[in-house]
């Protein structure tokens, strides 16, 4: 991914190579002047920015555009734990259980503390007919969930498929 500062401001260019600009009739040498890799806080605030347009294209049901927002986003910020729940949680909603399953495992790696993660990885190895691993991952959200006050209206309707795992 590469940006284009504007009057002190920077801007997604797109993911675009010199080629493409060459075709277009940029020369080389501004290739090199116009296109800088996304640095540190910068590629962070771009990936965030991907993040929340993503989170809105999802609820809107624009699921490949919410995808191509989220892929960048990575690209930009690959340590972005919240990119790859959303990931996970797009997913999810399209029926892909084993890619969500990848998804909310990375997310976890890079943060274990949201107890949503946890209710993804869930929801996807249920998906995949993975019953015992669906429910540690379901107790472990119900462990992080007690003190997280924005997951309690989740935790009754986990328990219930906790228990109709165990069944």
């Amino acid at each position: 991914m590469f940006v284009i500062p504007l009057s002190g401001s920077v801007h997604v260019f797109g993911l675009i190579d010199s080629l493409t600009l060459q075709n277009c009739g940029i020369t080389d040498a501004a290739v090199h002047a116009l296109l800088q890799p996304a640095q540190g806080g910068e590629a962070r605030q771009l990936a965030l920015g991907l993040w929340e347009r993503a989170q809105e294209a999802i609820a809107a049901g624009k699921l490949p555009a919410a995808q191509a927002d989220l892929e960048r986003g990575l690209a930009l910020a690959p340590k972005e734990a919240g990119l790859r729940a959303t990931l996970g949680a797009l997913h999810l909603r399209r029926g892909r259980h084993a890619d969500a399953r990848q998804a909310y495992q990375e997310a976890i790696k890079l943060d274990p503390r949201p107890a949503s993660s946890y209710l993804g990885l869930g929801l996807a190895l249920e998906g995949l007919h993975e019953g015992a691993r669906a429910a540690k991952a379901y107790e472990e959200f119900l462990r992080l969930a007690a003190d997280q006050a924005d997951q309690a209206a989740r935790v009754e309707q986990v328990k219930a498929r906790l228990q109709a795992l165990r069944q």
